[in-house]
């Protein structure tokens, strides 16, 4: 089997960008807390967050909680891919690996989707629901069908070691 380069490649990418953008938006969010009110304006779903009260330091803080968790999930998957440059297949890495992302990226859309009617809530005083699907990959619905088939695929990775182990008893 030829180790995935290009997905590798691709995720490495994906990682450093996420973890660059995660670390500068908690700066611009400490920074406008603490320091002062001026300065750069803090943007939530396309509104900009005008006075900090308490419900919106919990949105904030939400929101940062679900860019790291979605974060965790890139970089486990990570891990599994560089798992197969090792060339062995169905191994507890990748099988717990696959089940964990795809777990993670379930629970990131999940909490997207609670962040996205929170803040139309909270900054816009209305609320909206929007039932629909997305032509992009930030898609709700595509999030959660690609953590849910990384769930899938790890459970028939764990069926194909079972039959490995058995077949290898067996010669």
């Amino acid at each position: 089997m030829k180790p995935p380069i290009l997905l590798k490649t691709i995720l490495d990418i994906c990682f450093f960008i996420l973890l660059i953008s995660l670390i500068a938006s908690m700066g611009i969010i400490l920074s406008h807390l603490f320091l002062t009110s001026e300065g750069m304006p803090i943007y939530l779903n396309d509104h900009i967050i005008g006075d900090i009260t308490m419900p919106k330091i919990i949105l904030l803080i939400l929101a940062i909680f679900q860019a790291g968790i979605f974060l965790f999930s890139v970089y486990t998957l990570r891990k599994v891919v560089h798992n197969f440059f090792k060339k062995r297949l169905f191994t507890s890495i990748q099988i717990t690996g696959l089940n964990l992302a795809g777990r993670l990226i379930v629970l990131a859309s999940i909490l997207d989707a609670i962040v996205s009617f929170s803040s139309n809530l909270i900054l816009e005083s209305n609320l909206k629901l929007r039932f629909g699907i997305e032509s992009t990959f930030g898609s709700f619905w595509l999030q959660l069908a690609m953590g849910l088939f990384l769930i899938l695929l790890s459970k028939s990775f764990e069926k194909a070691k079972s039959f490995k182990e058995e077949n290898e008893l067996t010669v």
